[in-house]
This record gives C-alpha cells, sequence and structure tokens, in this order.
C-alpha cells in the first residue's frame, strides 16, 4: 500500500497532555521557552482534570501564547492525547508532536525533526532520542522494538549514549512520549486506540501506520529528557495490569492470521499461569494480582477483535 507523502514540517503543534503535573511541568514548559527561532509551533496543553493548580500555571512557566483544552477528567493516555490531535489537526496542523509532561526538549528538537521529515517524506511519524533527565548520557530509549511475542522493549535502554553509536533509521514502533504524527498518517490511521488507555498504544499506532505504508523513523539528533516514570510510577499497580492487559490486545490486533489465536492464547496461559510463579519467588503480591486482573479483563476485547479478523 503507498500512503499519501506527509507534507513538510509546517503548522506545528506542540500537544503536552497534563495529569497534575505541578512538579513535573515546569521543566517541560521552561525547555519549550529555550527552543530555537525558524520553527514556529503553538502549544496546546491538554489536560486530564488536574486538581493540582498545575494547569493554572502554565502561563508562569511558559511565556508564549498557547492554548489548553480541558478534558474534565483523566480520560488516560491514548483518548486525552486524541481530544487534542482532534483539536490541532482541525485547526489546521500539519504535525502534531506530543510532549509527555515530564519530559524537556533540547534547544534545536523540533528543527531537527524538521529535517528529518525532509528527508523522509513517507514517515507518518516521527521519534527522536530519549535520554534521562536525571543523567544526559544515559540512553531511555531508541526508539522501541516488540518481539516475535510482541513484548516491546526500549532500544538501548540504560546504556551509555558515549558508548552507543545510533543512526537515524526506520524502526519498527517509537515512544509515544515524543511522538510526533503527520496529518497524512492521522487522515489514514487516525489516533490512538482509547481501549488502551495508556501503555502499548504507541505500538499499536506505529504496527497500523506500518501496514498502512507509512515509516516511523528514529531521529537520534532530536533529543528529549526524560523523568522517568513520572507521570506513572514504574511499579504501579495500575501500570502492571494495563501492561497485561494491552499486551494482549496488541497480540490479537496485529499477531499474523496463522499465528493470531495460538498466539493469545499461549500469552494468556503465561499471564495467568507462568508470570506468578515467578513473580512469587520475588514475593510481588501486588504485581501477581494486577496481571490477573490485566488479563482477565483483556477478554472481552480481544474477542471482539479476534472475532473481527475471522469476518471475510
Amino acid at each position: 500500500m503507498t500512503p499519501p507523502l506527509s507534507k513538510p514540517f509546517e503548522a506545528v503543534w506542540l500537544l503536552i497532555l497534563n495529569w497534575n503535573g505541578a512538579k513535573r511541568l515546569p521543566v517541560s514548559l521552561g525547555s519549550l521557552n529555550r527552543v530555537m527561532d525558524g520553527t514556529p509551533f503553538t502549544l496546546l496543553v491538554t489536560d486530564n482534570g488536574s486538581v493540582d493548580g498545575s494547569l493554572e500555571n502554565v502561563p508562569v512557566h511558559f511565556h508564549r501564547p498557547h492554548e489548553i483544552l480541558r478534558n474534565g477528567e483523566n480520560l488516560g493516555f491514548a483518548a486525552g492525547n486524541n481530544r487534542g490531535l482532534e483539536k490541532a489537526f482541525a485547526a489546521g496542523a500539519q504535525w502534531v508532536v506530543l510532549l509527555n509532561d515530564d519530559m524537556a526538549v533540547r534547544e534545536d528538537y523540533l528543527a531537527q525533526l524538521a529535517d528529518a521529515a525532509k528527508r523522509h517524506p513517507r514517515a507518518g511519524l516521527l521519534g527522536g532520542l530519549i535520554l534521562f533527565q536525571r543523567d544526559h548520557d544515559l540512553i531511555n530509549s531508541a526508539g522501541l522494538e516488540p518481539d516475535a511475542f510482541f513484548r516491546t522493549q526500549d532500544v538501548g535502554f540504560e546504556t551509555r549514549l558515549s558508548d552507543t553509536p545510533l543512526h537515524e533509521r526506520e524502526v519498527p514502533s517509537l515512544s509515544g512520549g515524543a511522538l510526533a504524527i503527520s496529518r497524512a498518517l492521522w487522515e489514514t490511521c487516525g489516533g490512538f486506540d482509547e481501549k488502551f488507555f495508556a501503555y502499548f498504544e504507541d505500538v499499536d499506532l506505529c504496527l497500523r501506520a506500518r501496514a498502512a505504508g507509512f515509516l516511523a523513523v528514529f531521529v537520534p539528533s532530536a533529543v528529549t529528557f526524560h523523568e522517568y516514570g513520572g507521570s506513572q510510577s514504574k511499579g504501579s499497580v495500575l501500570r502492571f495490569r494495563l501492561l497485561a492487559r494491552n499486551h494482549l490486545y496488541v497480540c490479537a490486533k496485529h499477531a499474523s492470521p496463522a499465528r493470531v489465536v495460538p498466539l493469545v492464547i499461549f500469552v494468556f496461559c503465561y499471564r495467568l499461569f507462568f508470570s506468578p510463579i515467578k513473580l512469587a519467588f520475588a514475593r510481588e503480591w501486588r504485581r501477581i494480582v494486577a496481571e490477573w486482573k490485566g488479563t482477565l479483563e483483556a477478554v472481552p476485547y480481544v474477542l471482539e477483535l479476534l472475532a473481527r479478523r475471522a469476518r471475510p
């Protein structure tokens, strides 16, 4: 399939999804004040029902005109970003750059993405190098790499930037925490699947984009800095539940026709029976319960997906 070409990196909107980010948002907004001239952008802060006063302080930390979209409640990463994407593209954006509220950008971040968009007109998704905020020589993500079972790892996670050769390249997937989306992709594939709420929704979007003929391109010169686990603790029960559930969603949506049913059954059994044995030795009882809940919660949508794929 040949998708429409993405237009140049113009009419750019930068979308920050905020949820009670009073401690995180000032760093992110402050970095945007220092973005180099030459790549104008419209800032849209989309708020998921924050109650900590973070939204009211946006003008204090960002000193340019901006827009605010209030969702009124916590819609999650997928739906919260989709509301912002809808607003930005309806207003004429050609590219929308998603940025977590715990991300800061380097001064030339948008300029580097703009240059990459010129080199890759078939790209519908662009993602840069994500470094840890606590150590700018430590890689958080250089793209995402799903394996044969759709388990997904950040490429280069916790390796030294100074020891890691990086190249601009097409990749299977990119992190949604700092992701540029083109209008052409939006109009062809839509946004995130809101069933995911959070986690794996970026993998799903990238896989749908590739199936439609778009490229997902990793741009190592476009650098962001991540306060890892800022929005959601990496050890939270909710995170484990969503990861278990959404892993099954991705398997059901993207495994090949010959593999999809066996793979879903295998992952379901692994999450319910084999993973808890390993976790029990580590006495991670809350994680066991969370993964059980997530696995069982996945059943209705997984069955819907399988039925949809079985139709002629």
